[in-house]
């Protein structure tokens, strides 16, 4: 003797031939992802050029804080050896070795 199955198989007909509501319709799902996906793109673009913008700013602020420093060493060296000196005079030699490396 075999199972009668034929009042589960219509349930599960009736099930799968149910009209899907509005935001499980297949469409709608696909629009709406691809909408946040292009919103997401937008965000995305926009938080990318703002992290570089301020990467390059700290990078050059950076690079001039470090020559502002270098200047003030040389100028600190600069006096320190016009005060070791009895005629106040410059000493070549002590100034080209102090020269910027580029």
């Amino acid at each position: 003797m075999q199972a009668d199955y034929s009042k589960q198989l219509g349930d599960i007909a009736a099930a799968l031939n149910h009209p899907a509501t509005w935001w499980q319709n297949s469409w709608f799902l696909a629009t709406f992802s691809a909408v946040l996906g292009v919103i997401g793109g937008f965000v995305g673009q926009f938080l990318l050029a703002l992290f570089s913008d301020s990467r390059k700013k700290r990078k050059l602020r950076r690079m001039g804080y470090r020559y502002a420093a270098h200047l003030c060493v040389q100028l600190d060296q600069i006096l320190t050896v016009m005060d070791d000196t009895s005629d106040h005079s410059i000493i070549p030699e002590a100034l080209n070795s102090m020269a910027i490396d580029s």
